[in-house]
């Protein structure tokens, strides 16, 4: 396995097992849904497998965004230039089908991967635009308010000063920085 390819990393991950690449030359056949990532025409679906390797990794890692010449005028990669978006392709889970085909087709055994046996999970992010710390700010300031008077109702006056010290500080960084 090469520890740095997403593609054998993930088979890892599914099958518990690790692929050796001294089988170089081994072919699987791609679905006819993953032919136009290969630039395959219909019915040429085989494949070798480090070639799978290669262009999976490229995809996951997105190798493609890094150095690009597709910058939108934040200087970030503008997602309509993608492969996948660009050939209609990224609106389905088109790489874990791949991966789960070839899988197959290898003669191993993919196992559930996620917690309590599930059939997937999900995991909630968000998108950070701006990283100055200030973004919100006054939303930030109502609510040091609220922890204070919350605090000054419990009757912890310590806690209750220690929010304002908090917004004391914060508003003086502001006013250095801006």
């Amino acid at each position: 396995m090469l520890k740095n390819n997403l593609f054998y990393q993930h088979i890892h991950i599914l099958t518990g097992e690790n692929l050796h690449l001294e089988s170089t030359g081994l072919i699987v056949n791609v679905p006819s849904c993953c032919g136009p990532l290969f630039g395959k025409k219909q019915g040429e679906q085989s494949i070798d497998l480090n070639e799978v390797a290669s262009f999976v990794h490229n995809i996951l890692s997105r190798k493609k965004e890094y150095g690009d010449t597709h910058l939108d005028k934040y200087g970030r990669f503008d997602h309509d230039k993608s492969f996948l978006v660009q050939n209609g392709l990224d609106q389905s889970p088109i790489i874990d089908e791949l991966i789960l085909d070839v899988v197959k087709q290898i003669g191993l055994k993919a196992r559930n991967i996620w917690p309590e046996g599930k059939k997937a999970a999900v995991c909630l992010t968000h998108d950070v635009d701006a990283i100055d710390g200030f973004s919100y700010f006054w939303l930030r300031k109502i609510n040091w308010y609220l922890h204070r008077f919350r605090a000054k109702l419990d009757g912890n006056q310590h806690e209750a000063n220690s929010w304002i010290s908090t917004l004391k500080k914060m508003i003086r960084l502001k006013n250095n920085i801006t």
